[in-house]
């Protein structure tokens, strides 16, 4: 039987892997460079980045990749500006600088997941459905699956230091002054618990193929996405547990509702008052307990976001009230 670690590495030879904190420190760095890049963009472009939504997440990947790429392959000689500053080089196993293909392949495969995490995209509908089901299973593929590998890469291969863009792309990231072929490779058993890890991200929604949302939920998303200035919202019934006085616990339930706008047509309050209007044209659907809602407006680029808050729970006699008393001093 053959032994699982018998292909790892051995500290020999003149090439020298990069250490675990020095990959950190250029990942940081180089994290700072796209955020500026980002806040630059923002700060003169706000309003066309946040009538984008989602959508800015593009932007990012697209700048990302415009930088990422072309730094670590040879036209930057394997080095970002974060690496440099750490000492640190991109390199294919003969030890040389790569090409711009896997450059952008590598890039590609490590931009991804961290720019898709956290992204949501509106298509305006819970219903289950096959390709609600093979979206789900995608962005679950590339998001948990590509953020687990990286991870699970980062912590335990510790002989090639390959994370899952180096083994797309057949790199190794060196110390800079290193000019040796690499003669190792990383080892079949970290390959098959990675290939592990992406099958159940991308299996993982399947378990709730047969759960099926909530239809006054359902209604109420739908209610709050007709709304001009709303890009994309998400509600849902929680239920809050306080300690009293007498250290019991009580319970409170809440319709929470959370818009992203667009645009912003007077204020971020005036919008949450629409959306509670909108909401509560049917009252049976927040039958007697509070209508919560959140409305942030800003933009997102995934590499740097900036953003206006506006947060109220309230009842529906509450939202009426404050809605009459805003339209008598108008």
């Amino acid at each position: 039987m053959q032994e699982p670690f018998k292909d790892l590495p051995k500290p020999t030879d003149g090439r020298l892997i990069a250490g675990f904190w020095r990959r950190i420190g250029a990942f940081l760095i180089d994290g700072l460079v796209l955020g500026l890049v980002g806040v630059i963009l923002g700060w003169i472009f706000y309003d066309a980045l946040a009538s984008l939504g989602s959508l800015g997440h593009i932007i990012g990947w697209v700048i990302a990749i415009a930088y990422l790429a072309p730094m670590n392959s040879w036209i930057g000689d394997g080095q970002t500006i974060g690496k440099r500053v750490v000492g640190i080089k991109v390199v294919g196993f003969d030890g040389q600088a790569i090409g711009f293909g896997r450059s952008m392949v590598r890039s590609a495969v490590l931009a991804t997941p961290v720019l898709l995490n956290g992204c949501s995209f509106s298509i305006g509908t819970n219903e289950p459905s096959l390709t609600l089901t093979a979206l789900g299973c995608l962005m679950s593929l590339i998001v948990f699956g590509g953020l687990a590998s990286e991870l699970y890469l980062y912590l335990f291969n510790i002989g090639t230091r390959q994370t899952l863009h180096d083994l797309a792309a057949g790199t190794v990231v060196v110390t800079e002054t290193s000019e040796a072929a690499i003669e190792h490779r990383t080892p079949k058993l970290h390959r098959a618990i990675v290939a592990s890890l992406l099958v159940l991200a991308a299996t993982g929604p399947l378990l709730l193929l047969n759960q099926r949302p909530d239809p006054a939920l359902s209604e109420i998303l739908a209610l709050v996405q007709s709304l001009p200035d709303v890009s994309n919202a998400r509600v849902a019934h929680q239920t809050f547990y306080l300690k009293t006085t007498d250290a019991a616990l009580k319970s409170n339930e809440a319709i929470v509702v959370v818009a992203v706008l667009s645009h912003v047509s007077v204020s971020l309050e005036a919008e949450a008052g629409l959306i509670a209007q909108q909401v509560l044209s049917k009252p049976d659907l927040v039958p007697g307990i509070p209508l919560a809602i959140t409305v942030i407006h800003g933009f997102d680029l995934g590499i740097a976001s900036s953003s206006a808050t506006f947060s109220r729970s309230r009842t529906a006699q509450e939202w009426a009230n404050s809605g009459s008393a805003k339209a008598s001093a108008l």
